[in-house]
């Protein structure tokens, strides 16, 4: 039995999009800042097409972007809470006024 023969049974054959894929992340693991920058030259440039595509993806997987943000919150609920202790403590008017606000939406409800 030749060689080639037993690989063509264990192993089947890479496509070319394969290659290009393997190809494109060693070019990025070699160049991450420099395609770092030109990622976030592009977003600054084309604001409103980023946040598009950002909300337009945040609609077709909302199961998805959803249960990201709760994971995120719970991997930090601490600080997060203590930013909006602070954020409160910094801005009392406004929450007297979201508060005010929600106390007359809800009893408009009951």
């Amino acid at each position: 039995m030749s060689r080639g023969r037993l690989l063509s049974k264990t192993m089947r054959p890479v496509t070319s999009n394969e290659v290009a894929a393997i190809k494109m992340r060693h070019y990025y693991a070699a160049n991450k800042e420099k395609l770092k920058a030109r990622a976030y030259a592009w977003r600054a440039a084309n604001r409103e097409k980023y946040i598009s595509y950002q909300k337009a993806y945040a609609k077709a997987h909302a199961d998805r972007h959803k249960a990201a943000l709760a994971a995120y919150y719970q991997r930090n609920k601490e600080v997060l809470k203590a930013k909006a202790k602070a954020w409160q403590k910094a801005n009392p008017d406004k929450v007297r006024g979201y508060y005010l606000a929600r106390k007359a939406r809800l009893s408009t409800h009951a």
